[in-house]
């Protein structure tokens, strides 16, 4: 599973939910960006979840960005931990607000980059050899 990195079980491999601006910017870099991110996460063995997938079926089946927030806030409840990554973003600081009121643990990226204290969380709490 996961490119053979866990073979743990389901109950094991940290859910990762992937926070950064959608409407503020260039719509198509900012979902490659959480793509990109995405695909790190997979190759350390996460799950992540990204949210401005949402955007592909939004094309198709528009619907009220309070309804697409509010089903990533279901999502988010369900995560072991928030990267943000930067840039404008109410929607984003919202899920960070609500991450930090559920005590869900939040990790700010300065890039790009999957940020060092998330690879030291994932070591000390999920025991991932990286």
């Amino acid at each position: 599973m996961f490119n053979g990195k866990i073979n743990k079980g389901f109950e094991e491999v940290c859910r990762v939910y992937i926070a950064s601006p959608y409407t503020k910017g260039d719509q198509a870099l900012n979902v490659r960006l959480q793509m990109d991110v995405g695909h790190k996460l997979l190759d350390l063995g996460c799950a992540p979840f990204v949210p401005l997938l949402y955007h592909f079926m939004h094309i198709s089946f528009p619907h009220h960005y309070n309804e697409w927030l509010d089903l990533d806030l279901i999502w988010l409840k369900q995560s072991h931990c928030l990267i943000r990554f930067p840039g404008e973003s109410s929607g984003a600081d919202y899920e960070v607000s609500r991450a930090i009121k559920w005590d869900i643990p939040v990790f700010f990226a300065i890039n790009e980059n999957i940020p060092e204290d998330f690879l030291r969380f994932l070591k000390e709490k999920f025991n991932y050899v990286i």
